[in-house]
């Protein structure tokens, strides 16, 4: 929290912590912040990753990573497969304004991120968040079950 601070200053601070909406509202208006503030949290969040990686896969035949911003960092290389979520623009625009994101920071943040098309030209897999629950997750037993045999 105090290299965040160093970055942002306090107002960025409250009792319950760091305020991540002003953070992301920084972020998104100023690519200095940006970057100062990826330099600081992506090394340790892939030395964390990796170890988790490593302890799953003891037990596991393959895991699952969730990486934001895959295709932007250019460390899909780093990934025996991927799987691209895709969903409705207007389906991830609803879901930063349920998470009490203004419009221009919605705006700033689809701007600053990969294309479908983009996301798409990396992906070994995609699953389509598009229709109902049952859609989704029958795509997710169908990629479980590849995977199992891919990967055991």
């Amino acid at each position: 929290q105090a290299s965040v601070v160093q970055i942002f200053g306090d107002e960025i601070v409250s009792s319950a912590g760091v305020n991540r909406i002003k953070v992301q509202q920084r972020i998104f208006a100023n690519a200095d912040e940006k970057s100062a503030l990826e330099a600081l949290l992506h090394p340790h969040i892939r030395r964390r990753s990796q170890a988790m990686i490593d302890e799953y896969l003891q037990s596991f035949p393959y895991c699952i990573c969730v990486v934001p911003l895959l295709y932007e960092t250019g460390t899909a290389k780093n990934y025996d497969r991927v799987c691209v979520v895709e969903s409705a623009l207007d389906q991830r625009v609803r879901r930063c304004f349920d998470r009490g994101l203004s419009e221009g920071v919605t705006l700033a943040i689809m701007q600053s991120q990969a294309t479908s098309e983009q996301r798409l030209s990396i992906a070994d897999d995609v699953l389509y968040n598009v229709k109902d629950f049952l859609f989704y997750h029958e795509q997710i037993d169908q990629l479980h079950a590849r995977y199992a045999t891919l990967f055991s």
